[in-house]
């Protein structure tokens, strides 16, 4: 705000761990906003000691996941209308995942920040792993962890970045190796059946559920 002080913030109230709070968070967006140029779902949480939700999922698989799947199922039908109103390559963003929009189409980006100094590791550290704490100690030392600012790069660079081009939708990009350069995945991450079935089985399940309709 010091920055951009004529910036217009409003915050939008959800808690990951509660699917009836995102489907809320979701409609009242919808209600007050007509067109939606970016998205980036970032939240989540690691190495939580196992719990359920309310809405009886492992805490890490609905806050890194099933709630983001949510929200976005329920933003879609706007992120298409912008879209469609757009000249391609406008900005519009999903990040982890990233996206933009393209005359009708959506552009998405998987991002990964890299090592970033946030609270996001507190519950390793609090483990007492000594082995897991000295490589951090390493890696810190070395210079491979960013700050919070450096760590929003890649997601940025999804909504933000005019170079981006229509070809790179649906690629992954880490903070530490040059922008416009996709990383390395694995072959999980880029079975595109396995994909499918993830997408399939998680919208019957919220369906079932009446999280999406």
């Amino acid at each position: 705000m010091k920055m951009h002080p004529f910036a217009k913030i409003d915050l939008l109230e959800m808690d990951l761990m509660d699917l009836a709070s995102v489907v809320a968070a979701a409609k009242h967006f919808l209600a007050i906003e007509t067109a939606l140029h970016g998205l980036v779902n970032n939240a989540g949480i690691m190495a939580t000691p196992f719990k359920m939700t309310k809405d009886n999922y492992e805490t890490q698989w609905q806050t890194n996941y099933l709630s983001h799947w949510v929200f976005t199922e329920h933003l879609l039908p706007l992120m298409r209308q912008t879209a469609k109103s757009l000249p391609p390559g406008s900005r519009y963003g999903p990040g982890s995942p990233s996206a933009r929009d393209g005359k009708g189409e959506i552009w998405l980006l998987s991002v990964h920040p890299g090592l970033v100094e946030t609270n996001l590791g507190e519950s390793i550290a609090e483990s007492g792993s000594m082995i897991v704490n000295g490589v951090f100690s390493v890696f810190r030392k070395l210079g491979f962890f960013s700050n919070a600012d450096e760590g929003s790069w890649t997601s940025l660079y999804g909504v933000a970045n005019w170079d981006m081009k229509a070809e790179q939708s649906g690629d992954y990009f880490e903070v530490h190796r040059r922008f416009g350069e996709p990383r390395w995945q694995s072959a999980a991450a880029k079975d595109a059946k396995l994909a499918e079935r993830l997408d399939e089985w998680t919208r019957e399940e919220m369906k079932k559920q009446g999280w999406v309709s």
